[in-house]
């Protein structure tokens, strides 16, 4: 990956992550449809992510990462971020379930690329259909994770998080299902690649 994407990239999380700080601590005051604190720890913990993803890829490897592996992810944060921020969740309905089809995808991307370059690393025989399942049960994690942490928000912060009662397993289906679709797609281009 070329050094501009990743400080590109860099920016971005610090830059979303101070905004949406400054508005936690009513330093600024954007309305939004759920809560900054929410934004903060998704941002924080992606950002987190891709980087031990990034240095343990670097520094074990080889000096290239996939910029995909970085930008999807990143892509996937502006997609939430500025749902809630823009009031897109409230305004449309489809949005949220785009946005976890989305984030089921770039998981799911993520989890392909760290399994894949590690069994190679240590010599271990595994199929691309293998580490397909490893992604889509990786996403499966991911999501349960995420629902846990908007169920903890709900309770400590007291602010709905977790929406309606149906939302945390459509949610969690819709994450897992692009996780799925993105796993698939990648085993497609690697069969077309090979060709």
């Amino acid at each position: 990956m070329n050094k501009f994407w990743l400080y590109l990239v860099r920016l971005i999380f610090l830059a979303l992550i101070l905004f949406e700080a400054a508005n936690l601590f009513q330093i600024i005051k954007f309305d939004l449809d759920y809560s900054w604190f929410g934004l903060i720890i998704t941002a924080l913990a992606v950002w987190a992510s891709l980087e031990v993803v990034y240095y343990l890829h670097r520094s074990k490897f080889s000096k290239n990462i996939p910029g995909l592996v970085i930008i999807v992810p990143t892509s996937s944060i502006l997609i939430d971020a500025l749902g809630d921020i823009l009031r897109y969740y409230s305004k449309f309905e489809w949005y949220d379930q785009a946005a976890h089809f989305i984030g089921g995808m770039a998981v799911a991307l993520v989890i392909f690329y760290v399994v894949r370059v590690y069994a190679k690393y240590k010599g271990y025989k595994m199929g691309n259909g293998f580490i397909a399942l490893y992604a889509i049960f990786g996403t499966a994690f991911f999501a349960a994770l995420y629902e846990i942490e908007e169920y903890a928000e709900t309770i400590l912060l007291k602010n709905n998080r977790l929406g309606d009662r149906l939302d945390t397993p459509n949610d969690i289906l819709l994450t897992i299902i692009g996780g799925a679709i993105g796993a698939l797609i990648i085993l497609l281009y690697l069969q077309i690649k090979k060709k």
